[in-house]
C-alpha cells in the first residue's frame, strides 16, 4: 500500500468522520487505489499554501470562513512514499480533493496517480505492441522478400537452364545435320565416282581396249 506522507500523517483515528454518504465513495476509491486518506489541521495545511503561494481555496472569499463538508480542488504536490521500497517521491496530482469538516482537512487523491500510472502502463504496453506487430510485419516481409527472391532465382536457374537444354539440344541438332550433309556428300562422291568409272569402262568399251583380241592401232 502506498501512503501519502504529508504533516500528521496516519491520524486514521479522525478519518471515519468523513466517512458518510457523499464522502464515502471518494474514500473507497482511496482506498481502492492503495492510499489512506490523512487528516490534518486546516491551519497548519494553510499556512503551508500561504508558505508555496498557494491561494486557499478552502475558505469563502467574501467571510474568509472555512467551509464545512465541502470539496475543493486544488492542483498540488504530494510526497508519497512507498511501504515496499520505504522511499519518497514526489509526484505531481492533477485531482487532489480537499474536505473540510471541524477545522480538520481531509485529503483524497481519488485514485488519480493510480490512473495515470494505468494510462502510461496502457501507453507503453500499445507501444510495445505497436512495435512487436511492426517488427512482426517487417519480418513478414522480409520472409516475403526473401521467397520472392528465392523463387526469381529459381526461375531464373530455370530459365538458364532450359536455355542450356534448348542451345545444347540445337547444337546437337545441327550436329546431326552436318554429319547428314556430310553423309550425302560422301554418298554423292562415291556414286559420282562409280558414275565416273561405269562411264570410263563403257568409253573403253567403244575404242576397244578392253578386247585383247583388238589390235592397237599403229
Amino acid at each position: 500500500m502506498v501512503e501519502l506522507t504529508v504533516p500528521y500523517e496516519n491520524r486514521m483515528e479522525e478519518a471515519h468522520i468523513y466517512k458518510r454518504e457523499k464522502y464515502m465513495n471518494l474514500t473507497k476509491e482511496l482506498e481502492n487505489a492503495g492510499y489512506k486518506a490523512v487528516v490534518m489541521p486546516v491551519e497548519d495545511q494553510l499556512a503551508k499554501w500561504y508558505s508555496a503561494g498557494i491561494s486557499n481555496p478552502s475558505r469563502d472569499e467574501g467571510t474568509h470562513q472555512p467551509i464545512p463538508l465541502q470539496l475543493h480542488h486544488v492542483d498540488w504536490q504530494l510526497p508519497l512514499k512507498d511501504k515496499q521500497t520505504g522511499f519518497s517521491t514526489v509526484r505531481s496530482a492533477s485531482a487532489i480533493y480537499l474536505c473540510q469538516y471541524e477545522n480538520k482537512l481531509c485529503i483524497f487523491d481519488l485514485s488519480v496517480i493510480n490512473e495515470e500510472e494505468e494510462e502510461e502502463e496502457e501507453e507503453e504496453e500499445e507501444e510495445e505492441k505497436e512495435e512487436k506487430e511492426e517488427e512482426e510485419e517487417e519480418e513478414e516481409e522480409k520472409k516475403k522478400k526473401k521467397k520472392k527472391k528465392k523463387k526469381k532465382k529459381k526461375k531464373k536457374k530455370k530459365k538458364k537452364k532450359k536455355k542450356k537444354k534448348k542451345k545444347k539440344k540445337k547444337k546437337k541438332k545441327k550436329k546431326e545435320e552436318e554429319e547428314e550433309e556430310e553423309e550425302e556428300e560422301k554418298k554423292k562422291k562415291k556414286k559420282k565416282k562409280k558414275n565416273n568409272n561405269n562411264n570410263n569402262n563403257n568409253n573403253n568399251k567403244i575404242l576397244g581396249y578392253d578386247d585383247p583380241t583388238s589390235e592397237t592401232l599403229s
